[in-house]
């Protein structure tokens, strides 16, 4: 979990350097990050899975598109996204602030 993209990036980065230097072999590739979020943090405190409690905060939309991408790098079909978009995708993410 990252506040930013390019903090994103940079830990990648990082883990990238290590990995390389310690295990030649495994190479991987970033494929997206998941922000912070309150929403993580108390479920991650209640041990609770956070993507079935709240199926459209930020965290959760950027894991299934993080997963997604894996899936389709690998020839699978991807996570069908769709319920993310548009109006009805917007006033989903909107009942996460209540």
């Amino acid at each position: 979990f990252t506040a930013s993209e390019d903090d994103a990036v940079m830990i990648y980065e990082n883990l990238k350097s290590v990995t390389h230097r310690n295990i030649s072999e495994l190479g991987f590739k970033l494929l997206g990050f998941v922000p912070f979020c309150k929403q993580v943090a108390v479920c991650s405190q209640n041990r609770a899975l956070f993507n079935s409690h709240y199926p459209f905060s930020p965290a959760t939309i950027a894991l299934r598109q993080s997963v997604s991408r894996f899936l389709s790098k690998q020839g699978c079909e991807p996570i069908d996204m769709s319920a993310y978009r548009g109006v009805g995708g917007f006033l989903r993410k909107l009942s996460n602030l209540v």
